[in-house]
């Protein structure tokens, strides 16, 4: 939904925000479950097929011009659907492709193409959107196809547990009991919340930002989009030429940095550091994020991992929503530059909390179980 169909309204962008990541508030827990249960490849092409699906009926109502804001806001919430489907098995998988001592740079690598397909994707999305949606949700469908197929092709051996009959209230009881025991997982996930809820909340607002600063909203929607992922993608790449697994310390170093740049955002009127201000946000978010993954998968047993790979999307997208409704609605009530200031101090506040409280002990447990592992 780009910004001249919303004339640029916060709430309505904030509620599509909140419809697209409820699923993963909804579904992220038992989507966990599932993936220590089955087959962990399968799981990825039902969701696939699912996406193929979804993409034909967009194609279908945006040609017939049937695309209004109610029918977005559901196809927002099909679609985080079908993602909350591949993340937690999608993470768990990669660590069953990969030797132990290559986790974390599959990790980062599985992180970069998700970039460069976040850098790819809108900006090919921009140039057909100036004639139409129906253009850009054909080549989401191409995409999706191609996956499926691809994932066809890939050959595993199964992750199908075979034991006793546990219902999902279970399992999850247990990923949770896992995360607890597995320091620092519990406090790499409440950074990983803070950051959702506070420091990602900006990501619904870029359509407000791109107004504030240019005529064209849209274009610079679209322009802002791209140097978010291109800051991204910088942020991955750094991770990768660590010499070392990365600690809670780094995780929460990275909100920090997300909190600062958030709470200039409201400030002033420069396209060209808005553009800044993205790209460092961008940078501070997937720095923080993948960084935070490959604590998690460090610290866990494969037989839990998808669970807690749960929770973390639970944290990560699961908390998206609130965050995204919470700033429009309070852009809404008193003006962007106060909304962007408070949440970005929220941030920073949340990460000051945690790295008193244990910048270094659950690190180092960590850093122990990593150096046994390699």
């Amino acid at each position: 939904m780009l910004p001249h169909s919303t004339d640029a309204d916060a709430v309505l962008l904030g509620l599509l925000y909140f419809c697209t990541f409820l699923p993963y508030l909804l579904f992220a827990l038992p989507s966990g479950a599932l993936a220590d249960k089955y087959d962990r490849r399968r799981l990825l092409m039902i969701a696939q097929a699912a996406a193929v699906v979804l993409g034909t009926a967009c194609v279908t109502l945006s040609a017939i011009d049937a695309l209004h804001p109610p029918v977005v806001l559901a196809a927002g919430f099909a679609g985080g659907c079908v993602v909350v489907l591949v993340s937690p098995a999608g993470q768990a998988y990669t660590a069953n492709t990969v030797p132990a001592d290559h986790l974390t740079g599959a990790i980062s690598l599985q992180s970069i193409s998700l970039n460069i397909a976040r850098i790819a994707g809108p900006s090919l999305a921009g140039l057909m959107l100036i004639n139409g949606a129906t253009g850009a949700f054909a080549v989401y469908t191409a995409v999706s196809l191609l996956a499926l197929l691809l994932l066809g092709r890939i050959r595993t051996p199964s992750t199908a547990v075979v034991g006793p009959a546990e219902t999902i209230v279970a399992r999850v009881r247990a990923g949770v009991a896992h995360a607890r025991e597995r320091r620092p997982s519990i406090a790499t996930l409440a950074t990983v919340a803070i950051a959702s809820i506070f420091g990602s909340a900006y990501q619904s607002q870029l359509p407000i930002l791109g107004a504030r600063v240019a005529e064209d909203g849209d274009s610079a929607f679209i322009v802002l989009v791209i140097t978010g992922g291109v800051g991204s993608l910088v942020g991955v790449i750094l991770i990768t030429r660590m010499t070392a697994p990365p600690r809670l310390a780094t995780v929460v170093k990275g909100l920090l940095v997300l909190g600062v740049a958030e709470a200039l955002m409201g400030l002033h009127h420069s396209y060209a550091l808005m553009l800044l201000l993205v790209a460092v946000a961008g940078a501070a978010t997937f720095w923080a994020m993948t960084c935070g993954n490959i604590v998690l998968q460090h610290a866990v047993d494969d037989a839990q991992r998808g669970r807690v790979m749960s929770l973390y999307f639970l944290c990560w997208g699961g908390l998206l929503p609130f965050g995204g409704i919470g700033i429009g609605t309070l852009i809404g009530a008193a003006g962007s530059p106060v909304a962007f200031a408070a949440f970005g101090v929220a941030a920073l506040l949340g990460g000051v909390v945690i790295f008193a409280r244990d910048p270094l002990r659950g690190a180092g447990a960590v850093s122990d179980r990593v150096g046994r592992q390699l």
